[in-house]
């Protein structure tokens, strides 16, 4: 039982050095010919938040409670969503093929495949920390209203890391014996997006809809995340533990078939 919980954490630290080189390395392919390199890890959250700001703050106007009157806040309230949106929706959807597309490593018999999605998840987080300084930094300068519960952040999403990897190296394992799902994918994350209250305040979800969506952990973490960082409100501790229970299962059932299936990755691939 205690190899069983041990056994992620121990691949990840025998083999950092290895995640990190290919994280940086899928970070540089990312930068591949550009003529500012890195720094398009800054501008580009920047002028998609500029783009937010004047599309759903200007034009389409409106407020997540009654309390919010700054039109550049409603704005950045489904910014902050939409990034977990697409952290979440850039992981799994790489992982889908991730495997696939590493014949290489995979005849390789000694090479950690676990460590494959990892990489994926880690690149992905860097554009996302890089998305959270921004909407920090924008509170401070504007003089706006700064959050009492910001050092809850890590606690949040660090959950919130452990099931994208969960199910990362579920869909990357599972892909290889069934192609069909990456084909899905994409229907997949489109529900994904508009079943998580990204674009609009959970308390506007009709009762009959919320018997279902309730059980989305995805909508809670953008709950989470817009409660601490955005409203400056505790969450409800009673929501959060089933979905740090539920985030910690998907990660520990992913890596265990992710052990399980990649015996046979050789002999499909």
């Amino acid at each position: 039982m205690i190899k069983l919980v041990t056994e992620p954490w121990k691949v990840l630290s025998e083999h950092k050095n290895l995640c990190y080189q290919l994280t940086l390395q899928r970070i540089k392919r990312t930068q591949k010919g550009s003529a500012l390199g890195y720094v398009w890890l800054v501008i580009s959250p920047l002028l998609m938040l500029a783009l937010y700001v004047f599309v759903f703050g200007f034009i389409f106007g409106g407020k997540f409670s009654e309390n919010q009157t700054s039109k550049v806040q409603y704005a950045i309230t489904i910014f902050l969503g939409l990034s977990l949106y697409q952290y979440f929706s850039e992981a799994f959807a790489l992982s889908s093929g991730v495997i696939i597309g590493s014949t290489n490593f995979v005849k390789k018999i000694l090479f950690p495949l676990e460590i494959l999605p990892i990489s994926i998840c880690f690149s992905a987080m860097i554009r996302l920390a890089a998305i959270l300084l921004m909407i920090l930094l924008y509170q401070i300068v504007s003089g706006e209203f700064i959050s009492d519960y910001l050092y809850l952040l890590p606690v949040v999403l660090a959950p919130f890391f452990m099931m994208i990897l969960g199910l990362c190296w579920i869909v990357s394992s599972v892909t290889v014996y069934v192609r069909d799902i990456g084909n899905i994918t994409q229907f997949l994350l489109m529900a994904i997006l508009f079943a998580s209250a990204i674009f609009y305040p959970i308390d506007a979800v009709p009762a009959e809809f919320w018997t279902f969506l309730k059980y989305n952990p995805f909508l809670h973490y953008v709950d989470f995340m817009r409660s601490i960082v955005i409203f400056g409100q505790p969450f409800s501790t009673s929501t959060f533990s089933w979905v740090v229970v539920f985030s910690v299962s998907i990660f520990y059932l992913g890596f265990g078939l992710f052990r399980i299936l990649k015996g046979g990755f050789a002999d499909v691939l």
